[in-house]
């Protein structure tokens, strides 16, 4: 039997559950965040990882912070202060993890 591969908005939600999952799980501990180049694909194609360590494909971690933000704009537009408290802080997590490889990719140039 044959499965399709998800859709965007399905490969959306898992690559932000999957970072959610891990940032809950240490959430308490500092993380180590690589960005993986493409020749280290994941073997469930979201990111490897190893205790407080994860590594992820760039547009895995792209796809999570674009589902981040819409959370983030739907809780917003519902005035769930709760989720919008909860969605801000994933949002702002990815936001410095992309600004970190951002900083990095100049740093090596």
């Amino acid at each position: 039997m044959t499965t399709s591969p998800p859709s965007n908005a399905d490969l959306q939600t898992l690559a932000y559950n999957n970072l959610n999952t891990f940032f809950t799980a240490h959430q308490d501990a500092p993380v180590e965040i690589e960005i993986l180049l493409p020749c280290f694909e994941p073997e469930d194609g979201l990111s490897m990882q190893d205790g407080p360590n994860i590594g992820i494909p760039k547009e895995i971690l792209v796809l999570a912070f674009l589902e981040a933000r819409a959370r983030f704009f739907r809780a917003l537009s519902r005035n769930q202060e709760d989720e919008v408290h909860v969605y801000s802080q994933v949002r702002s997590f990815l936001r410095k993890s992309t600004l970190m490889y951002l900083v990095g990719d100049v740093a090596s140039a």
